[in-house]
């Protein structure tokens, strides 16, 4: 009787231990590398050491992932979003719901979330709240922007009020421009002194793109680059899948 009690008790001691170590990978893992092309490094949580990315690779708490100036990466999320790292991108997995974006290209694909678990990304210029969209950040020293394909996003600043010029006056501003080309400054200083609005946060609606310089930032439609920027990373993504 005493050796039946003492197997059962170590049967669901044995089952427990399972059960725990289970709820912390679940917990940890946060994707994985579906594949990559090139030189892909990755940086454990506490460690400086790069080590060699390889397909199928765990995505962790804490990881750093990094590409060379000649590689791309493609990342599947636990909730099966997708994001695409270009050349000379890094991205820092905080945990399942937040990553800091620190430089290059990365292409996201957010499959819808709740409130509750929506996601945000830090740049050095804003953060981005996403509940499920298509976007491009750019973090680049001449292209600090965020392009939004589908859905919607809240931009919020990392500093003081952005000095927000929306679509709308930046057409009145380029037409303007074309009918007297002669009163450009001074429309200008005009559009600078009235027509910013002084936002801590705003949003971003699908075709439109927004370029940060500081806490200036200025909303435009798609242009045709913007446009081959996503043909660019679908390309990426049909080749990797």
């Amino acid at each position: 009787m005493r050796l039946i009690m003492f197997l059962l008790l170590s049967s669901m001691l044995s089952f427990a231990m399972s059960a725990d170590k289970a709820d912390i990978n679940t917990t940890k893992s946060i994707g994985v590398i579906e594949n990559i092309k090139g030189s892909v490094k990755v940086t454990k949580e506490g460690s400086i050491k790069k080590v060699k990315a390889k397909k199928g690779m765990d995505i962790q708490k804490g990881d750093l992932i990094s590409t060379a100036s000649t590689a791309t990466a493609l990342l599947k999320l636990i909730d099966g979003s997708s994001v695409i790292l270009d050349n000379s991108s890094s991205i820092h997995f905080i945990n399942t719901k937040n990553v800091e974006q620190t430089t290059g290209s990365i292409y996201y694909k957010i499959t819808s979330r709740s409130a509750k678990n929506s996601l945000s990304v830090k740049t050095p210029f804003a953060i981005i709240g996403i509940k499920g969209t298509t976007f491009i950040v750019n973090s680049q020293d001449d292209d600090k922007s965020v392009a939004l394909k589908e859905g919607k996003i809240g931009i919020a600043s990392i500093k003081e009020e952005f000095e927000l010029y929306r679509k709308k006056v930046q057409e009145e501003f380029t037409k303007y421009k074309d009918q007297q080309q002669a009163a450009y400054e001074q429309y200008l200083r005009e559009m600078s002194g009235q027509k910013a609005e002084m936002v801590k946060e705003f949003e971003l609606y699908s075709g439109n793109k927004v370029v940060f310089d500081d806490q200036k930032v200025v909303e435009s439609e798609f242009s045709d680059d913007t446009n081959a920027s996503f043909e660019h990373f679908d390309d990426i993504l049909k080749s990797m899948k």
